[in-house]
Formats: structure tokens, C-alpha cells, sequence
């Protein structure tokens, strides 16, 4: 069953948006600095299920162009970086947009996403960036539609066209495992070897400059 916008702003309200403010802020340090590493050419970077801006916080920090997506208001009206950042849009619906990014990242984001709307997802990241970093759960959790192992998630992507990068997903892991993380992610709120690569090659996408 595909919920309403409303519906899902009722869950994903002011209280769930302070629930992940303080592990996330940690990993968006994390995460920023992973992506300078794992992907020096990525200038632009969009946030798919930005929540109040958390991870993008880091990313601006960390001298990136970002902006965020996101369907719940609460989000926005709870921003710690500049609301206009944050696009409050439903990305269960066709996306037709004129702005490009050089990836995009959804952390703890799409296993939110009910099963019968993830075709037309999936699909809408093709439009936003040729490279989409994501963490799918399976586990539960609040609003969490589906709960599947990583081989199930590869191949909702794969049958969509996208290209699965173990050798980019392998850097990653081995970049989390690092020593140097281990105080800043101890209560790191994604796993670490569960982080995926997937890449989209026949893009056509106009840039903005």
C-alpha cells in the first residue's frame, strides 16, 4: 500500500526528526569525509531523505554543493541549514527536474520507500545523479516498508539498469573500518559493510551552471 503525503508527515513529524539528530550529526562528518576520499571529482551532491539537513550540515562543511530532498515538512521547519536547501517533494511520484548532481547519497532513507513505489524511486534517481550512494535497512524500524537483505536490494537497482560498484562499495567499507573512526563512529547509525554503490551510465542530464 502506497501512503499519502499526509499520512507519512503524521509519522514523520517534529518528534521523529529530533530522534536522529545526535548519532547522525557524527556520521555525516563520517560520510563527508568519505566522499572527498571515495569520489574527488563529485563537486555537486543532493541528499535523498535529507530529514532537518543533518548529513548536509557536514557536507557544506566539507565544501560541497548540496541540497536535499525530502517529503516531510517537519524537516524543513526544523532545518539547521539554510531551508531553501531542502526541497520538500515526493519522490514515490515521476520527477521531471532541470538541476544535475554528480551523485546522490540516502542514508537509512529508502527501506522507508512501501514496496509498491520503489520502481518509480529507483527510477527518479536516474534523473538526479549517475552515481547514488545508498544504505538500505533490514531491519525494523519506524516506517520502515520493506526489510530485505542487500542481494535483494542490488537487484531492484540492477533490473532498473543500474550497475552495481562492489569495487566503489568495497572502498567504502574498508574506508569505514579505518582506525581513525572508530571513537566518531561507534554508534554509527547505518551499517558500515552495508553501504552501496550503484551507477547509472546512460543519463542525459543539462547541467546547471
Amino acid at each position: 500500500m502506497i501512503h499519502s503525503a499526509d499520512e507519512l508527515n503524521k509519522l514523520y513529524n517534529g518528534k521523529y526528526v529530533g530522534l536522529v539528530m545526535h548519532n547522525d550529526y557524527k556520521a555525516g562528518k563520517a560520510l563527508a569525509a568519505a566522499f572527498k576520499h571515495i569520489f574527488p571529482d563529485a563537486k555537486r551532491i543532493a541528499d535523498i531523505g535529507c530529514n532537518n539537513g543533518v548529513h548536509m550540515d557536514s557536507m557544506i562543511k566539507a565544501g560541497f554543493t548540496v541540497e536535499g530532498f525530502d517529503i516531510s515538512k517537519a524537516a524543513v521547519e526544523k532545518a539547521i541549514i539554510p531551508k531553501e536547501l531542502i526541497h520538500l517533494i515526493d519522490l514515490r511520484q515521476p520527477l521531471h527536474i532541470e538541476k544535475s548532481f554528480d551523485m546522490a547519497y540516502a542514508i537509512e532513507c529508502i527501506e522507508h520507500i512501501e514496496l509498491e513505489a520503489l520502481p518509480q524511486f529507483i527510477d527518479n534517481m536516474k534523473n538526479i545523479a549517475p552515481i547514488f550512494v545508498c544504505t538500505p535497512g533490514n531491519q525494523a524500524g519506524i516506517g520502515h516498508f520493506i526489510d530485505k537483505p542487500s542481494t535483494w536490494w542490488i537487484y531492484q537497482f540492477v533490473k532498473q539498469s543500474w550497475t552495481y560498484d562492489i569495487k566503489t562499495s568495497a572502498e567504502l567499507h574498508d574506508y569505514f573500518d579505518d582506525p581513525q573512526w572508530d571513537i566518531t563512529l561507534r554508534r554509527f547509525p547505518f551499517p558500515r559493510k552495508g553501504i552501496m554503490v550503484f551507477r547509472y551510465t546512460k543519463t542525459n542530464l543539462q547541467s546547471v551552471l
